[in-house]
Parts: C-alpha cells; sequence; structure tokens
C-alpha cells in the first residue's frame, strides 16, 4: 500500500489509539487498582475495541475475568475471537457470561447438496449455518468464519434420519456441556409442536405451526401470551423476527428456528 495516497491527517487519526466507550464507563467506575491497571494495559489501543476484547486476543484470562466481573459486556464477535484461539478454558468464561441480545431478526436460507443439508442464517450482524448430513447426523453450527459453536447430537433411540415425533436432540457447546434440549411433542400431527428444554431440565419454549397465518410462532412455556419469536415464510425464504431474544440463548434460538421449520413443515406437508 502507497501510503502518500492516504490523506495524512486521516491515516494518523485512524491509527492514533483511543479508548473503546465501554472502557471509558468503566474507567469512571473503576472500584480498584486491578482493574484500572488492566484498562490502562488493554483499553487505549488502535484496534478500536474494548479491554476485553484484546485481552481475549492476549488470551489474558485473569484481565478477561476481572474485566467481567466489572460489568464489561461479551459480544457474538468477542466468542468468535475466543474460538478461534480454541481456548477452551476462555471459551467457557465468556459464554457462561454471554447474554443474548434481546430483538434481532434474520433469513433462513435453504440449501441442499449431495451430502448435506444447509441453512444459511443471514444477518446485519453477520451470518451463521446450520448444516445436517443427508442421511442423518449432528446439526453443526457454524458462525460466519465456519467455526463450529455449537452441536446438536439426535439421541440414540430416535426413529429414523428425517424429523419425527419422537426424535430428541441435545444442544452442547464446544466444551461438550449441555446447553439443552430439543423434542418433538405430540403424537397428533393437528397439535404437533417442538419443545426445548433447558440444562435444568425445564420446557422454555415451544414452537407449533399457527394454520390461520400460516406461520410458525415460538411461544414461551410458563406464559402462553408470551410470543418470543416469529419465523414467517416470504419470497421463498424464512423471515425469523425474535422479540424477546434473552429467553434463549442464541446459539439454541439459532437451531431451534431451524429444527421448528424442518419438524413443522415437514410434517404439515405429510398432513396434506
Amino acid at each position: 500500500m502507497t501510503i502518500s495516497l492516504i490523506n495524512s491527517d486521516s491515516y494518523q487519526l485512524a491509527q492514533e489509539p483511543c479508548f473503546h466507550e465501554e472502557d471509558r464507563e468503566l474507567l469512571l467506575h473503576a472500584p480498584g487498582a486491578e482493574l484500572m491497571e488492566i484498562l490502562m494495559k488493554y483499553g487505549k489501543n488502535s484496534l478500536r475495541v474494548s479491554s476485553l476484547h484484546l485481552a481475549v486476543i492476549h488470551q489474558d484470562l485473569v484481565a478477561v475475568e476481572c474485566l467481567l466481573k466489572a460489568g464489561a459486556k461479551v459480544t457474538q464477535e468477542i466468542l468468535e475471537v475466543a474460538n478461534r484461539l480454541e481456548n477452551v478454558e476462555l471459551l467457557y468464561v465468556l459464554q457462561e457470561t454471554y447474554v443474548s441480545p434481546s430483538q434481532y431478526r434474520f433469513s433462513v436460507v435453504k440449501s441442499e447438496s449431495i451430502f448435506k443439508t444447509t441453512y444459511a442464517l443471514e444477518s446485519d450482524q453477520g451470518d451463521a449455518y446450520v448444516t445436517k448430513g443427508r442421511f442423518g447426523g449432528n446439526y453443526e453450527l457454524r458462525n460466519k468464519d465456519l467455526n463450529i459453536e455449537a452441536i446438536g447430537k439426535a439421541r440414540l433411540g430416535s426413529r429414523g434420519q428425517e424429523p419425527t415425533w419422537d426424535k430428541s436432540i441435545d444442544l452442547y457447546d464446544l466444551t461438550d456441556v449441555q446447553l439443552g434440549l430439543f423434542v418433538g411433542e405430540s403424537i397428533h400431527t393437528k397439535d404437533a409442536m417442538v419443545s426445548f428444554y433447558d440444562d435444568g431440565g425445564e420446557k422454555v419454549v415451544f414452537a407449533y405451526y399457527e394454520e390461520d397465518n400460516q406461520d410458525i410462532l415460538l411461544i414461551a412455556s410458563n406464559n402462553y401470551a408470551k410470543v418470543i419469536a416469529r419465523i414467517v415464510y416470504e419470497n421463498s425464504n424464512w423471515k425469523v423476527s425474535v422479540y424477546q431474544g434473552q429467553s434463549i440463548d442464541l446459539r439454541a434460538m439459532q437451531l431451534f428456528v431451524v429444527l421448528a421449520i424442518e419438524f413443522l413443515i415437514s410434517n404439515k406437508v405429510n398432513r396434506s
């Protein structure tokens, strides 16, 4: 690259170290010398990223834990960085702290090849992908860099390779910690639903196909009036609107949407 082709003032500004907005807030409320030292070490950088982001890049677990206790936020981008580093301990700490966004949207685009089915989850925040073998196997959730973030494993004894109502799928993170369980429930096709149970075995959300509007609704199991998300079929793709994203882990939501489409639409086709 030829520096002379770039305005010298703008180039200098782009490279000038500065504090991320989150770090400026933490500096104003820094409760101790350790946090202050970490913020001064990682906060002012030319990458324009937060102290937490840079501490993750340096795999500084002590700094990461201190920043998290002070209120630093774990973003999807930070999780992706940790995922690429393949530091299991670091990834575990971040995943335990990560809070799903409350409202977001994405589209689901299905494609098939000889060996696998792929669901591309497209959004302005970055794409993700859910893949599974054409003849069965695990569901793999991958981020935009195609790194695996979570795996859905069908339990032994689930009948067949296609979606069926006695099929249960366990969701695991990269450290093999179970995040929850998806279950196809109801032997009556008209009342078919797919449910998500958290790691404590509590039913959190269920999805069903709404005949009147021809869309799929995700409903809170403890409040049937609370719509978590809506899935609508438009222009050959599925459009997903999440209204209560904090109710379910983002990774679980992404796989849940795919399974809801597979189970409920497959069931609807078989019924017609």
